[in-house]
């Protein structure tokens, strides 16, 4: 799997343990006839750090909110995620 969404830390750690199994995502420029198109089903959660914002985070969630001034060095690709539906 070479593609992958780039989301939240703690968004990717609440879909990973199940605590989330929805994300919904607005359409943006690229629609095509007022249609949101999906170009890949299947793609890995790559955790960023950097924008979270703790108060949009439910408080028991907030554990996996972490403070940061850049993006780590290394990131681990631990959980892919499948779209079922638009």
């Amino acid at each position: 799997m070479d593609t992958a969404l780039k989301e939240w830390h703690a968004v990717c750690r609440a879909l990973e343990s199940g605590r989330q199994i929805v994300m919904l995502r607005k359409g943006g420029i690229h629609e095509t006839e007022g249609r949101f198109e999906i170009e890949h089903r299947q793609f890995l959660l790559f955790s960023t750090w950097l924008h979270q914002k703790l108060d949009w985070v439910k408080p028991a969630d907030r554990a996996n909110v972490v403070e940061r001034e850049s993006e780590p060095y290394e990131i681990e690709l631990r959980a892919w995620a499948e779209v079922t539906e638009i």
